[in-house]
């Protein structure tokens, strides 16, 4: 009973004299036990596990609380002798096998507490106490700085410790019960080692059964158990956790003697105890449906007893005694390194491939072998590459797999796997008939990605496409007449050349098939290649027209036939089909009528390589199917035909040759006249116009064809100015794109020109047809016009490209030279002009015009493709500024002056000058004196010149100057208003601005300067006016000052002087102007209007302005302006403008109306509106429009604008009579300046004060009770809205009939009102009308007048301010 409390004591006695022999040892102790804790790390569970299994225990129970953990098994108990390697780092009474050799396993348990206690049989116990440790220190005198309590072991009862705990009382019953008291804060992760795999419970020796028991709520109970033991080779686990909680695995259980040179590397202890019982090994692996062996879910851990954190290279359950690392995570040493290892790994290597082979199932061929497939990470670890490398080996020497009919017969070595990329069924029927059909794996490896992946690695060898192509080639003739076999080919065949990616890839697939015979014709096989030259095709669907013998087509046999027509050739959307891209690749096409012409091409171009002695066949084969739809010409262009060639007949190809005479087409003969080798289609049948129309259609045309003479041409090779032309343009495109390149210096373009024709040779004549040619058929040229050239920028290095004009049409535009008009010196056609009517009148006959009548009936599609397509100019201001310094510098000179120059000579130099300046001023960037070096036509008396700037020019803008000096200087005669212009380019003066005259004034007379004021006085408004529809509005006020600061005086004589230079004359003149004053010695219109004129700077003007002074009366002078087109409404607000109207600081007030009188629709008398001491203002609410000048007073104002409760009076609608008015109001009333009067705001006569709103709202109400009165008297039933409604005022019905009126009221007249938008809106509705109500006011003797307005004109709405024009609307 006392055995383990004496080993305990005996055990503490060894202890104490250790440490007192060498104290520090106690340091050492506790180190080295804490070294061994942290090695072992979240292992404490394993390791009792492995301890309860080394005590050959088959039942662990573990139970939880809340603060504790027991682990209970029903073992041979802790033996006493267990104390000294329980306790020490490096002892144990195990012997020293290949797990727990160190016996440092239990030391786990102190990262989790710090008080484990064992209890065994007999009652007793042990435990380690940090307490009941540093009391047995402080007894036998040591120092507590360090307590080593898991080295010094304490006896504990059994039985007492049973009295006091609840639980392990429970568990009287087992052997050994270990209880852990868990550290604060440890429960967590203690916890996390007890959730353990099932397939753990495989590698134990003893262990059957693992149970949980908690009452912690952070893990779940859960029960282990191999019910039926593990006596067979399939082991039932249940596993409570899951739902359906049994899993049977197939288990290879083995113990394997070692052999005595491995034996001799082990120490005695390990040698004695493996000679006992041998190494042992497990594989095993889950079973699934129908009992078939399964790849566990992942690659678990290698296994020795428990989980290493080595992964195993394959999904089974591994176990083996491999040496491991004291914390047993590792395989150590490594397997390559120590004989030991390396024999562990070859057997469980062996065993793997013989639990292989015995998991075989011939339900599932396959399936044994997927359990082989290795992880793909393998080689970054050590331990598990190089157990892979060894099941490897073994499986290339030992490993059997299914052949096709399913039995496990063939060696690895001997076998085959299909690994082809498509149609693995179609692959297999191709090989069946084949040798190699004897080395081909099951099918089913066909389908199983994990059994393919497995043998991949273990490099089984492959039957791959490249296969099949060698066994169809090898095959096919000897098995010609087995049509699956062939077909199955075919199908396969397609497949693998759809998966093809377009490219050398599938062009080098292309080429292989094209080796292969495969192609049943003439019952026997032809591989593409041999049928090269040849279109296949079929008889069967063949057209009832004659085919010719020499057409190369063949023709598949009829088996063949009935497999692809209908599936295939006949389907919708074939052209995705496999199947038809093979057949179409193979040259195999659908007897149809592009089959038939595709022979014919093919027969024509055998011809050229290879010509025979009957060319005609060709054409005539043509002509006699020309109505049947089976040709398409536009493919036979190189068809043989008879041509007139040197005076010769020659067969030449269609697309050649030329229409000449012989078919009406003498204008080509022409141009080609004198040009050796043209071919000219000659006619060969009777039907000469349906032949014509073939041959078109074979290409040969009545115009030369573009060539192409060269692919490609450099700099070197460009002809003319090409270069130069087309490398401007590219840099203009480069710079349009922003490209940052560099500027481009050369390019690359193909070199194209007319057939046979050399542009710069031409006569004129041929020139014409040239045109001709090119304009009828513009349609062949236009697509040919550019070429696409390539350039690369000079910093760039990356090839460029870009469309140019081609080198046969620049040579058109730029060599051609055309007739021209006027005996012109020839130029080239982009030079040429076609002006319009207006260009020619001007200049015509100084631009290189086309002579268009050389082209006779064609002239006018030839002018049209001129202006069209060669961009010929047409109108002036195409003239560049160069042309025109071209023109005046160097044309115009060369015109013969002799002595004279006639009228028309001179009219047509200064028009042309005129056309110049007149251009000039229309363009940008024209800098000053342009022409200032030029020589200009002048005259001097009776003598002409062109003369430069080295001479004194003058431009002759006064006649009267003229006269003066015309013998005396150089002058040119243009418009006048052309003098700034003349200045600007000519660097030419104006005679006037440099003459200057010296005035000599004589006495006034008094009356007739007011006779002069009066008449000027007269016409100044209406001046006003005129020049206010030329100037901006910025200008008009400084224009209206300097007319109303105008003076004019009568003087009894003036003389002038004038003075050029040193040239001096004197004259009588009627009149000057100084400082802004007029003085005239002649009172005459034409004088007055001389001087206005030149006051104002405008003497283009003094005919109008005579005519102005003229007039009797303003009525006149307003006709003189409506004749200028300036509008009556316009005259009117300028004159008051110029009368200062607005700003008078006077307001009109109305004089009561002479009631025998009606008043006038004129407005403001224009001459009362002239007088100075008349200054009226009106506010700003507040204008009349017409009233008789008669009733205006002038009445000083104080500038207040309160509204005014003035007495107004109304006509009363009961008694007062009214009147519908039915006439457009523009034939009644003057338009003129308005203003605001009345409830709506209306333009008025009224000039009254301000209303008040209250009146307004009165104007208003008599308004609606007149429209009442009137819709009453009209039969209506009449319903007044409420003020403010909007849209509209009444609602008025009758018979079905309902109206809508919106009442604009006022208390005399309005033409222009206010609307609002609500009115607008409504004004859409065809019910809804206007009624303009006027003369409301007591004291207008005029009638009440309605006047109602249906629609309202869109020129009659000033939308932005919601206005309204009456006078553009007509009454209903």
């Amino acid at each position: 009973m006392d055995e383990l409390k004496r080993e305990i004591e005996k055990f503490q006695e060894a202890r104490l004299k250790v440490y007192q022999g060498q104290q520090s040892q106690i340091q050492r102790d506790v180190n080295s036990v804490e070294q061994v804790s942290r090695d072992h790390i979240g292992r404490w569970f394993f390791e009792l596990l492995q301890n309860c299994d080394d005590a050959h225990a088959t039942e662990v129970s573990l139970h939880i609380t809340e603060d504790m953990i027991y682990m209970a098994d029903n073992g041979v108990g802790f033996q006493h002798s267990a104390v000294d390697s329980i306790c020490g780092a490096y002892l144990s009474d195990k012997l020293s096998g290949t797990i727990g050799r160190k016996g440092i396993g239990f030391k786990a348990v102190y990262l989790i507490t710090d008080n484990p206690q064992i209890f065994t049989i007999n009652g007793e116990g042990l435990e380690f106490s940090s307490q009941h440790t540093q009391k047995w220190l402080k007894e036998n005198n040591f120092p507590t700085t360090h307590i080593p309590y898991q080295w010094i072991p304490f006896y504990i009862s059994r039985s007492d410790e049973e009295k006091k705990d609840s639980v392990l009382q429970k568990l009287h019953n087992f052997k050994t019960v270990i209880k852990l008291r868990i550290r604060p804060g440890k429960m967590e992760d203690a916890l996390k080692q007890i959730q353990i795999p099932e397939h753990v419970i495989l590698t134990f020796n003893h262990i059957v059964s693992v149970s949980i028991h908690s009452k912690n709520n952070n893990i779940e109970n859960y029960k282990l158990s191999i019910p039926e033991g593990r006596n067979k080779e399939t082991w039932k686990i249940i596993d409570s956790r899951k739902k359906d909680n049994a899993t049977n695995w197939r288990v290879l259980k083995t113990n394997e003697p070692l052999p005595d040179n491995i034996l001799l590397e082990l120490n005695e202890n390990e040698r004695e105890r493996i000679k006992k019982d041998g190494v042992s090994f497990i594989v095993a692996a889950p079973l699934g449906q129908n009992d078939i062996v399964n790849p566990t879910d992942d690659y678990l851990p290698l296994h020795v007893f428990y989980p290493t954190e080595e992964k195993s290279p394959v999904r089974l359950l591994l176990h083996a005694e491999f040496q491991v690392k004291s914390d047993r995570t590792e395989i150590n040493p490594k397997i390559n390194d120590s004989k030991f290892n390396r024999w562990i790994a070859e057997k469980l290597s062996n065993l793997i491939i013989e639990f292989v082979e015995k998991s075989y199932d011939k339900k599932d061929p396959h399936a044994n072998i997927s359990l082989l497939k290795p992880w793909d990470n393998r080689n970054s670890h050590d331990t598990t590459k190089s157990l892979w490398d060894i099941i490897k080996t073994y499986a290339q020497k030992e490993l059997l797999l299914s052949d096709s009919s399913g039995a496990p017969c063939l060696r690895f070595k001997d076998a085959s796997m299909l690994s082809v990329t498509v149609k693995f069924n179609e692959a297999r029927q191709l090989l069946s008939e084949t040798e190699y059909h004897k080395r081909l794996i099951h099918p089913s490896f066909d389908i199983n990605n994990d059994a393919q992946k497995a043998l991949k690695e273990l490099e089984i060898q492959h039957f791959d496409n490249d296969t099949l192509i060698n066994a169809i080639l090898e095959y096919a003739p000897q098995i010609k007449d087995k049509h699956e076999w062939l077909w199955a080919c075919w199908e396969w065949l397609a497949e693998w050349l759809d998966e093809k990616q377009w490219g050398d890839e599938r062009k080098n697939a292309i080429e292989q098939i094209g080796q292969l015979p495969i192609i049943p014709v003439s019952c026997k096989l032809k591989s593409g290649n041999e049928l090269n030259g040849y279109i296949v095709t079929w008889k069967k669907d063949l057209r009832t027209i004659s085919i010719p013998d020499w057409l190369p087509l063949k023709y598949i046999d009829d088996w063949f036939c009935d497999l692809i027509i209908n599936p295939f050739f006949n389907k919708k959307n074939k052209q995705n089909d496999p199947m038809y891209l093979l057949l179409e690749q193979q040259n195999i096409r659908k007897p149809d009528n592009k089959t038939i012409s595709d022979a014919l091409e093919k027969a024509i171009k055998d011809y050229w390589e290879k010509p025979s002695d009957d060319p005609s066949r060709f054409f005539d084969f043509i002509f006699n199917h020309s109505k049947d739809d089976i040709i398409e010409f536009e493919i036979f262009k190189d068809c043989p035909i008879l041509a007139r060639f040197d005076n010769k007949d020659k067969w030449v190809k269609a697309n050649t040759a030329y229409f000449g005479h012989e078919w009406g087409n003498d204008i080509l003969e022409e141009l080609y006249k004198g040009i050796p080798s043209v071919a000219w289609a000659k006619p060969n049948t009777a039907d000469k116009e349906n032949e014509q129309r073939i041959l078109s259609s074979l290409g040969v045309v009545s115009y030369p064809r573009i060539l192409v003479l060269n692919k490609a041409v450099n700099k070197s090779d460009f002809p003319e100015s090409y270069f130069e032309r087309q490398i401007v343009e590219l840099n203009k495109i480069h710079k349009q794109k922003n490209d940052h390149g560099g500027y481009i210096y050369d390019f690359s373009v193909s070199e194209t020109n007319f057939d046979m024709i050399q542009i710069a040779n031409l006569s004129e004549k041929q020139a014409v047809i040239v045109i001709t040619l090119l304009s009828q058929n513009w349609n062949y040229y236009k697509k040919q016009k550019e070429d696409l050239a390539t350039y690369r920028p000079g910093r760039c290095y990356k090839v460029r490209s870009e469309l140019i004009n081609s080198i046969w049409w620049d040579r058109v535009l730029h060599v051609l030279k055309p007739p021209l008009c006027n005996n012109h010196e020839p130029v080239e056609l982009s030079r040429c002009w076609l002006p319009n009517h207006n260009t020619q009148n001007l200049i015509g006959e100084l631009l290189p015009v086309i002579n268009i009548s050389q082209f006779g009936d064609n002239k006018e599609i030839v002018a049209n493709w001129l202006k069209n397509e060669a961009k010929l100019r047409t109108d002036i201001g195409e003239i560049t500024q160069d042309e025109w310094h071209i023109i005046i510098d160097k044309k115009l000179p060369s015109i013969a002056i002799d002595g004279k120059v006639d009228d028309a000579k001179s009219y047509k130099i200064k028009r042309w000058y005129s056309a110049c300046l007149e251009q000039l001023q229309e363009m940008n960037n024209i800098p000053e004196g342009f022409l200032s070096k030029c020589r200009i036509l002048c005259k001097r008396g009776e003598e002409w010149q062109y003369l430069n700037d080295q001479t004194n020019r003058y431009f002759l803008d006064e006649v009267e100057l003229g006269e003066i000096f015309q013998k005396d200087v150089w002058l040119i005669d243009l418009k006048n208003d052309l003098k700034g212009a003349v200045k600007k380019y000519f660097s030419i003066d104006s005679l006037s601005s440099m003459v200057k005259k010296e005035y000599q004034i004589g006495e006034e007379f008094t009356d007739d300067t007011e006779l002069a004021y009066e008449s000027l006085n007269d016409v100044l408004p209406y001046v006003y006016v005129w020049r206010s529809q030329k100037i901006k509005e910025a200008d008009r006020e400084q224009l209206k000052e300097k007319l109303k600061n105008l003076s004019i005086k009568t003087v009894k004589s003036i003389t002038v002087q004038y003075v050029l230079s040193e040239i001096k004359y004197q004259k009588e003149c009627s009149f000057c102007v100084k400082a802004g004053d007029i003085y005239i010695a002649e009172t005459q219109e034409p004088v007055i209007a001389q001087a206005l004129a030149e006051v104002l700077g405008l003497k283009s003007e003094m005919e109008f302005y005579e005519n102005l002074l003229r007039c009797n009366n303003d009525e006149e002078r307003r006709k003189k302006l409506l004749q200028k087109n300036v509008s009556d409404e316009e005259i009117s607000r300028r004159l008051r403008e110029f009368s200062e109207f607005e700003e008078s600081m006077y307001v009109a007030e109305p004089a009561k109306l002479d009631p025998a009188r009606e008043p006038k629709t004129s407005i403001v008398s224009d001459s009362k509106l002239r007088e100075k001491p008349t200054r009226l203002l009106l506010k700003p609410t507040l204008t009349s429009e017409i009233f008789e000048s008669s009733q205006i007073t002038k009445k000083p104002i104080q500038a207040d604008t309160t509204p005014v409760h003035s007495d107004v009076r109304f006509k009363d609608p009961n008694t007062a009579q009214y009147k519908i008015n039915n006439t457009p109001l523009y034939s009644i009333v003057q338009s003129g300046p308005h203003a605001y009067s009345g409830c709506s705001n209306g333009r008025t006569i009224d000039s009254r004060p301000v209303l008040s709103q209250e009146k307004k709202d009165d104007i208003e109400r008599i308004g609606r009770d007149f429209a009442e009165k009137c819709l009453n008297d009209l039969g209506y039933i009449v319903r007044q809205m409420p003020p403010q409604h909007p849209g509209y005022d009444i609602e008025a019905q009758k018979d079905g009939e309902t109206l809508i009126i919106e009442v604009k009221a006022h208390l005399k007249t309005a033409t222009i009102i206010d609307i609002t938008l609500p009115e607008i809106k409504k004004s859409q509705d065809p019910n809804w009308e206007l009624w303009n109500i006027e003369h409301l006011d007591a004291e207008d003797l005029k009638e009440v007048t309605i006047t109602s307005y249906k629609t309202i004109p869109e020129e009659a709405l000033d939308a932005r301010v919601f206005r309204l024009d009456l006078k553009k609307c007509s009454p209903k």
